[in-house]
């Protein structure tokens, strides 16, 4: 490729790899940069990056104005990566879309559905702020990062920087030229994550002569050359022309059918109500009469993605459904894929839940395009003969049901290896991995502890393909607490709690009361503290909180056990009337507090019970030691008895809940979310120094 990788300004030798995107010819290396080797046209090379824009040279697509965009890309080269995110969210006002699109790594799960072969090259067509090339790059040979906006490929470049050190990605700026800048058959796959609808959206209706002049141009622009439909297909028709003959085209790109288009929100785009609904035509009227512009990004239905693919020469199109869109992406379906053979998606009982699940009506398609008539080879299929390979007969064969993605980015497959029903963890991203590893590593070590195997997922299968690491483990019976005391009673298995407690820690006394002082200070306190606070930008303020707080939990009497980590309604299950196990063993501590896991359960039946309260409600009221029910106040009494612990330091032992709820939960999108850590950890902060 004769394009710079990141972290390096130097061209390789190689020029085969670009070409004129006036001409197509090939380009060659000057002192300057590039020159075309027919047109004679000159290209510049700064920053690593190759400027192949034929035009467009000032064109600035990004919420935060380009000067203090301009300071972001200067400090990101030095400062912590949440720190720049959150300094960028500050310029959108805490839109959680940016948010999405910054650091959220789940959202690109789909990958799974792709063939990618070891060593694809892939294109991100309009990559952005290069989230999706970051999540893609470890898993290929080589990942090309196209974008029109200068700005925002600097600030991809300083990201792949700090989290693709290994990976080779390439920066290109253009897409404004007659031809995409590569050779003919070059790319394994091309990805257009929400850019396919703004292709015809070029033009600025602001340079017209006359209010007249605008509105005649506006109102022509749905004929001919100009039609939107007209440039899509254009469009798809140039990344045909640089696939791989059986490469694939993926596509994300919002329903034109959604569900939620019939009256419970206006299109994503336009922001006109019904305006997807509404024949072409008169959308484009709708728009010119409202928003002063003519109706330009067009979305398509099913049966229309289908024509407008084949239309372009794909003769094959795959369809994935995302909820609740491709952005904020909650669960994926399977509608119409090469895997329907391995991935049937169940079906809900509820009227509601079919109209949003259905093929017509889902939010947003993941659509992947190709000629291909070879055997199915994605990803996902791969993992599923893997995981076939290492079970024995009876457990074969491994079919999937659904698709469901965390806040903890990773995706949760459920399915059944022959008659067992089994969960597949997927995580998407390094730290996400190492979570992972953690709880699978003790569901190994409980299948030879007595007290533990009854009450933890059986460990079936691990391995790594292409750097996409997979967990295979048993489905529990039951369904979680949460559920089960909404709606039934609080109570009912209260003393089922309790029990499942005192399995986890049988014999709590052994273990010496010991003040918390010296290296278990520092691995209990002061370490975790200073992790949680660095989501603080205000760091003199940090470090004083860091220090009172420090003094107040220094020396304090403990006893060390097994602590789950996350002991809530959530990740307890119950079937029949009985607790049947506990799930997500991510954060267990083996020389953990164990009196903070019946705290957390407190905490977390208390908000699964009153939806409307948030942790700035329970964690102080749990701080007072006044619990409003009874029976729990009983239950917290006979656990800091039987746990050994000294109840008269129960304020300073909600502050570590407090600590070990909150501080995992910053390590994924949370630590940039601003609204989220001013009410989990600064507004408690405040409470919490009100008793100090």
């Amino acid at each position: 490729m004769t394009l710079p990788t990141t972290g390096d300004n130097l061209m390789t030798t190689d020029q085969s790899g670009l070409r004129c995107p006036r001409c197509k010819a090939e380009l060659e290396r000057i002192t300057e940069g590039l020159r075309c080797s027919e047109c004679a046209s000159q290209y510049r090379v700064e920053d690593g990056i190759a400027d192949l824009r034929c035009g467009r040279l000032d064109y600035y697509f990004n919420p935060v104005p380009r000067e203090a965009m301009n300071t972001l890309i200067e400090e990101a080269e030095r400062e912590p990566w949440p720190t720049i995110v959150r300094r960028f969210m500050a310029h959108v006002k805490d839109n959680v879309d940016w948010l999405d699109d910054l650091i959220v790594d789940s959202r690109y799960a789909w990958k799974l559905c792709l063939e990618l072969p070891p060593g694809a090259r892939f294109l991100d067509l309009g990559c952005g702020l290069g989230n999706l090339t970051k999540n893609i790059a470890p898993h290929v040979g080589e990942v090309v990062a196209l974008d029109l906006t200068w700005e925002r490929l600097r600030f991809a470049k300083r990201r792949f920087a700090r989290f693709n050190a290994n990976d080779r990605i390439v920066l290109v700026a253009g897409g404004d030229g007659p031809y995409l800048p590569f050779p003919d058959g070059y790319f394994d796959c091309v990805a257009l994550s929400g850019v396919l609808e703004w292709v015809a959206d070029t033009v600025s209706w602001e340079d017209s002569d006359s209010k007249l002049s605008k509105a005649v141009q506006m109102f022509m622009s749905f004929f001919g050359d100009s039609n939107p439909r007209v440039m899509q297909r254009k469009f798809l028709q140039e990344i045909r022309r640089i696939l791989k003959p059986g490469g694939q085209l993926f596509v994300a790109i919002e329903n034109r059918l959604n569900y939620e288009y019939f009256g419970k929100r206006p299109d994503h785009h336009t922001q006109l109500w019904y305006g997807a609904l509404l024949p072409r035509f008169v959308a484009n009227l709708y728009s010119i009469a409202v928003n002063r512009q003519p109706y330009r990004t067009y979305t398509y239905s099913f049966g229309g993605c289908r024509k407008l693919f084949q239309s372009a020469g794909f003769s094959k199109q795959e369809f994935l459904g995302f909820l609740d869109g491709y952005t904020h992406l909650s669960e994926i379906l399977s509608l119409k894929t090469d895997n329907d053979d391995i991935w049937r998606s169940s079906r809900p009982h509820d009227f509601q839940g079919r109209i949003k699940r259905d093929k017509h009506f889902v939010p947003a398609y993941g659509i992947i395009a190709s000629n291909s008539t070879q055997p199915p080879n994605s990803l996902l299929r791969r993992i599923v003969r893997l995981i076939e390979i290492a079970l024995p007969p009876e457990q074969l064969p491994v079919s999937i049901t659904s698709c469901h993605l965390t806040g903890k980015e990773k995706a949760v497959i459920r399915g059944v290896a022959g008659p067992t029903p089994i969960i597949i963890n997927i995580p998407c991203n390094s730290t996400a991995s190492a979570v992972q590893a953690r709880h699978y590593g003790l569901l190994e070590r409980a299948q030879n502890l007595d007290s533990l195997i009854a009450f933890v997922p059986k460990p079936m299968a691990c391995g790594v393909i292409q750097n996409v690491p997979y967990y295979v483990e048993t489905e529990l019976a039951g369904q979680p607490l949460r559920n089960e005391i909404v709606n039934l009673d609080r109570m009912s298995l209260l003393a089922e709690v309790s029990a499942l407690l005192r399995t986890i820690n049988p014999t709590p006394l052994q273990c010496p009361l010991t003040p918390l002082v010296g290296a278990d200070f520092d691995r209990v306190v002061e370490k975790p503290l200073q992790k949680l606070l660095e989501s603080v930008d205000d760091s003199e303020w940090a470090q004083e909180v860091r220090a009172i707080l420090c003094e107040r939990l220094r020396g304090i009497p403990v006893r060390y056990g097994l602590m789950h980590g996350d002991f809530s309604v959530h990740n307890i299950f119950a079937h029949d009337g009985r607790v049947t196990g506990l799930i997500d063993w991510e954060d267990v501590d083996a020389s953990g507090l164990p009196i903070l896991d019946a705290l957390n359960y407190l905490d977390s039946a208390h908000r699964a019970y009153n939806p409307h309260l948030t942790l700035l409600d329970t964690i102080p009221l749990l701080a007072t030691g006044v619990w409003p029910v009874e029976e729990e106040q009983r239950f917290l009494a006979e656990c800091y008895e039987y746990l050994g612990f000294d109840i008269k330091y129960h304020f300073e032992l909600t502050v570590l809940y407090w600590l070990y709820h909150v501080g995992p939960q910053l390590e994924f999108s949370s630590g940039c979310n601003r609204p989220e850590i001013k009410q989990r950890v600064e507004l408690l902060v405040k409470e919490f120094l009100r008793h100090v």
